[in-house]
């Protein structure tokens, strides 16, 4: 189990930074709303928190498949050949 964890952990940790960023955005577009901003305004928040929501979540999906890798055939190779 020990060698992906860690992994593991941290692709779960950047997914939830990217759920985070999803909420922050969400709300600051409804306080834009409330305040009236001007149009180019949200349009550049929604921007700025979309590149940072997509680079978070490729960053997640790639370390699960890599711990997805780890796990299935580095873990059993370990445990067949060494226990």
């Amino acid at each position: 189990i020990l060698p992906h964890i860690f992994i593991e952990t941290l692709g779960y940790i950047t997914g939830i930074m990217s759920g985070a960023y999803i909420a922050t955005m969400l709300i600051s577009l409804v306080e834009g709303y409330f305040e009236r901003k001007e149009v180019s305004y949200i349009g550049n928040t929604i921007l700025w928190y979309l590149k940072r929501i997509i680079a978070f979540a490729l960053i997640s999906i790639t370390l699960l498949v890599i711990a997805a890798y780890v796990e299935t055939y580095i873990t059993s190779y370990i445990l067949s050949h060494y226990y």
